[in-house]
């Protein structure tokens, strides 16, 4: 039932690791300019979309106010999954590794420490302003 959601989510976070530190270690390296943007390209093209929400505010009054919540689409059907957090002046300020399969809800991945620094430094990679 689920636990094809669940495998595919532990096996997209084992990638989001490689990618996060490909780049991490692209940047260690000084004169590596090619191998940044190769890490970066990697990241920008694991997605599907990016889509942002806005916040509660008063009518009338939608310049004062940015997204407030983010969401990266990494699969869809069965199993499908996502990322999602919240936004403050254009930068992910959380990250929640979703997973769904047919006929199930959106589920949380329970993350280490190290899983969600790497899923958030993965988030932190879009551009999220309007």
């Amino acid at each position: 039932m689920t636990d094809s959601a669940r495998d595919n989510a532990r096996a997209w976070l084992a990638e989001i690791h490689t990618m996060v530190a490909a780049l991490n270690a692209a940047e260690a390296a000084e004169g590596e300019r090619d191998a940044i943007d190769d890490a970066r390209q990697a990241i920008d093209e694991s997605i599907l979309s990016i889509l942002v929400r806005d916040s509660w505010r008063h009518p009338g009054h939608a310049a004062e106010c940015g997204p407030a919540e983010y969401e990266l689409l990494l699969t869809t059907g069965g199993p499908a999954l996502r990322i999602r957090g919240e936004v403050e002046s254009g930068e992910p300020t959380s990250a929640r590794l979703q997973y769904q399969d047919w006929g199930t809800p959106w589920t949380d991945l329970d993350l280490t420490a190290d899983e969600y620094a790497d899923v958030t430094a993965f988030a932190q990679n879009f551009y999220y302003g309007d």
